[in-house]
């Protein structure tokens, strides 16, 4: 018996040792397919994070990667692309700028910048009447908002499986056309360039516009004016929206920028500098780019919002009284 025993015992140490060894000497996982599966998910995982809802108590501030909605508005970002790609000019797959009508008819002597089309039927618009002009207007995507705007709404219309193409970028745009727009947006876009008044006409927008671009065609000379000044760190410098400038520029180094080298200066805008009149920099003093335009609106949002505080707090304080 004992001798059985032990027998048996030296069998299973034998079998304990044979499976230790096997699962020692077995290669590891691959890596690759592990790898590919969690790529696969990242859409998924970021789409959910964008959806989350707008009342989140442990994020501060709005990260435009991740997010379209941003906690502050009551519409998302997709809202103003939709109105952003109606009035501003068009190619045959994207649209590029507002154009202001300074740059237009009157200045430039070429066709009325798109948005004037809003008031093709009626000189004068009601806030109402505005907002169903504005959705009747053709779309293009603007191509300012290609990321990562474009890539997440094509994903979301199960797009992104179809390789790129102008067919593909025609059914995205005609998808989004399709689409309602919030009426906080439109309402937003009205009072930015109605300020309190009930009613627009054409050259209430077309003043606006040139404000608007003005102002930021200003800055954009300035913080240009302010790299060339710099010495230089590297190869090229960037300017505020992101275009490359060479370093090797004109007056690279210097202390000085003369008046007639820059674009638009003050408000009343004095138009295109040397540089653009040579073809060396793109005149854009007659524009009002994706980031402005959304800049404004959104700013006009919140003041909407102040006001609507600040007349709440008046209605209580009477009814207290």
């Amino acid at each position: 018996m004992s001798h059985d025993r032990e027998e048996a015992t030296a069998e299973q140490s034998s079998k304990c040792e044979s499976r230790a060894s096997a699962i020692h000497s077995s290669p590891p996982p691959p890596l690759l397919p592990t790898f590919l599966s969690l790529c696969a998910l990242l859409p998924v995982l970021s789409s959910a994070v964008r959806h989350r809802p707008p009342n989140i108590a442990f994020r501060s501030t709005f990260d435009p990667t991740f997010y379209s909605a941003d906690p502050k508005f009551r519409y998302e970002v997709q809202d103003l692309i939709k109105i952003y790609g109606r009035l501003a000019e068009q190619t045959a797959d994207w649209s590029t700028a507002v154009r202001t009508r300074r740059a237009g008819s009157v200045m430039g002597g070429g066709t009325p910048p798109r948005w004037e089309a809003l008031f093709d039927e009626k000189p004068v618009l009601s806030k109402r009447s505005f907002k169903a002009c504005v959705q009747q207007l053709p779309f293009r995507w603007p191509e300012e908002a290609k990321f990562p705007f474009y890539l997440l709404y094509s994903y979301e219309k199960g797009f992104s499986r179809e390789p790129d193409s102008p067919e593909l970028r025609q059914r995205v745009n005609d998808a989004a056309w399709k689409e309602p727009i919030r009426d906080e947006a439109l309402e937003a876009l009205f009072f930015s360039l109605a300020g309190d008044k009930l009613y627009l006409r054409k050259e209430d927008v077309s003043r606006q516009l040139q404000s608007w671009a003005t102002r930021h065609a200003e800055r954009r000379r300035q913080l240009q004016t302010h790299q060339l000044n710099q010495p230089s760190m590297g190869n090229e410098l960037r300017s505020w929206d992101g275009s490359q400038r060479p370093s090797g520029q004109l007056l690279t180094g210097l202390n000085l920028s003369p008046p007639w080298l820059g674009g638009a200066r003050d408000g009343g805008g004095r138009g295109p500098g040397l540089l653009e009149r040579l073809g060396l920099r793109k005149d854009r003093s007659g524009e009002v780019d994706w980031p402005v335009f959304k800049q404004h609106v959104d700013m006009a949002a919140m003041q909407m919002d102040e006001n609507s505080g600040d007349a709440r707090e008046a209605d209580d304080s009477r009814r207290k009284r």
